[in-house]
């Protein structure tokens, strides 16, 4: 009898893209003086932002 091993395969798309002006992405400290744009995919509208304004605090 032959033993195997099932492995549950998936598929991960993004959901939008975060852009900023950060080049020392080697170092992941000192993020909050980092300003950053985070761009939905458009397939969830606009809709999926609102009441959603400014930064976070």
């Amino acid at each position: 009898m032959s033993s195997f091993e099932i492995t549950p395969t998936g598929e991960i798309t993004p959901t939008g893209t975060v852009r900023n002006d950060r080049t020392d992405v080697q170092h992941t400290d000192h993020w909050g003086a980092v300003r950053s744009t985070i761009t939905v995919d458009e397939r969830f509208g606009e809709a999926c932002l609102q009441g959603r304004t400014g930064s976070a605090a």
